[in-house]
């Protein structure tokens, strides 16, 4: 099954270096206007991002409905992180 879901971003910072977390709250959407909606709701800004995912794959991510190029590293991580997998390309 094919959804959206949003994914938010905190990052962090310490005397040993610097890195960004992600985080989903486990909800998936039919549509990107539904996510997108979602995303506004729970952080009241547009400092979200959007994903698409097929099943537990991590297909795409974005910014609204901008697909953003990430590296597979990237993409990897941030399935990982949020409890996906990422095949890679």
């Amino acid at each position: 099954m094919m959804e959206y879901i949003v994914i938010l971003q905190s990052a962090w910072m310490n005397a040993d270096g610097y890195g960004i977390n992600y985080g989903w709250d486990g909800e998936g959407f039919k549509t990107l206007e539904e996510a997108v909606k979602h995303g506004w709701e729970i952080r009241d800004s547009d400092d979200f991002n959007i994903a698409h995912v097929e099943g537990d794959n991590l297909v795409w991510f974005g910014w609204m409905d901008e697909q953003i190029e990430e590296p597979d590293d990237s993409m990897a991580e941030i399935a990982d992180e949020v409890g996906l997998n990422f095949p890679r390309r």
